[in-house]
């Protein structure tokens, strides 16, 4: 059918003809249907989930070579300082000592006026060699005693430069009063004078000439 006859067919028509045309119309609309391609089915677009976005990882630096100082100053050079010495233990002073022919006499120092007026006095014994010296400022004529003085002693009298000017051997008085007490006066002017147990100065030699080597320091 044309649309010039279709046009026709859609004029008024007599009532008659109303069931032929609706038949016609049904039968042209089943027809067009059939040659007319059946469209695909359009998918529906499923929304797509966005994903939660996990925590955001902050990013770790690398590690790297601390900076260099552009203008570091240089190192101190080693310099050769001495290391400090030791503390060195204090040394335990040597006792005075007397030297003569040969014998070495530990001395016991007189010094003062109070310590050459004690003396030996009221001593029970002296070490065989042991021996007190008695110094003055200068030389001078000695003069010396035994007042409470319990043991014998040889007595030298030195002069400054250590030579025997005398020797003499000096004897206890028990009991003897100080005016009738023997006096010992030096032969000559002297500085020093050494005592120590009578008889060693015959048992060494130590004569008037002898000289005795002081060391008191």
């Amino acid at each position: 059918m044309t649309p010039s006859d279709l046009a026709r067919s859609l004029l008024p028509r007599p009532p008659a003809t109303w069931g032929l045309l609706l038949a016609a119309l049904t039968f042209l609309a089943t027809a067009c249907a059939a040659t007319l391609p059946t469209p695909a089915p359009t998918a529906i677009p499923t929304p797509t989930a966005n994903p939660t976005p996990g925590p955001t990882e902050t990013p770790v630096p690398s590690a790297t070579a601390a900076p260099t100082a552009t203008h570091a100053p240089p190192s101190p050079t080693a310099t050769n300082t001495p290391a400090s010495p030791s503390p060195t233990p204090t040394a335990i002073p040597a006792p005075p000592i007397a030297i003569v022919e040969g014998q070495v006499f530990t001395l016991e120092v007189a010094a003062t006026s109070e310590e050459r007026s004690r003396g030996l006095m009221a001593r029970t014994r002296l070490p065989y060699n042991a021996a007190m010296l008695f110094i003055y400022s200068r030389e001078r004529n000695l003069v010396f005693w035994m007042k409470d003085t319990l043991i014998p002693v040889d007595i030298l009298f030195l002069d400054s430069a250590g030579i025997v000017v005398d020797v003499q051997t000096m004897a206890p008085e028990p009991g003897v009063r100080d005016a009738e007490l023997t006096r010992y006066p030096s032969a000559g002017p002297a500085r020093y004078a050494l005592e120590m147990n009578a008889g060693l100065a015959e048992v060494h030699g130590i004569v008037v000439g002898s000289h005795v080597e002081l060391r008191l320091e």
